[in-house]
């Protein structure tokens, strides 16, 4: 269950609404509920756009040599909290780590925490490197058009760099 709730976001949002607007308490503060009532619809109003945004993302992401995407569902009516991959290795995931936060891209790891909750930490026995979850990157991106257009900008000239490095090597 966290794993497909984290995989479709939904665990994500929840949380961020939950914590940002103080839904955990007994009652939510009149001025959380005030702020809420002012952003919300300007936040239903960007989700078609930032879609389209992660969209392209998705799509440049896929372009990449060195990276395994997940499967999203892009039919489904969400928005993913943070946008995630894999690498072949802890080694490439270092290096396009350091190439994406050289180009003001935003990235984690998975939470070790969440690893060690959901028993999905390493490759399930195999030698396969690249089924390792520790070799998952998250793409952090705020949560509005202008932020979701320049991850896409600073994703294109990521991938262009990394293609270039990966041609001088061979």
């Amino acid at each position: 269950i966290m794993r497909n709730l984290m995989r479709t976001g939904q665990f994500r949002i929840a949380h961020y609404l939950a914590k940002s607007a103080g839904l955990l308490a007994y009652g939510m503060p009149a001025r959380s509920m005030e702020r809420l009532a002012i952003e919300w619809p300007a936040f239903v109003d960007a989700i078609p756009q930032i879609r389209r945004n992660l969209r392209r993302v998705d799509e440049i992401i896929r372009e990449m040599e060195m990276v395994i995407p997940f499967e999203y569902d892009w039919a489904l009516d969400w928005l993913p909290w943070r946008y995630s991959f894999r690498t072949l290795s802890s080694s490439t995931m270092l290096e396009v780590q350091t190439v994406l936060r050289n180009h003001g891209i935003k990235v984690s790891g998975l939470y070790e925490s969440v690893n060690r909750l959901s028993g999905i930490l390493g490759s399930a026995g195999t030698d396969d490197e690249s089924a390792d979850l520790r070799n998952v990157i998250n793409l952090r991106y705020g949560m509005n058009v202008h932020e979701s257009e320049l991850l896409v900008a600073r994703l294109e000239k990521a991938s262009a760099s990394l293609s270039n490095r990966r041609l001088q090597r061979s």
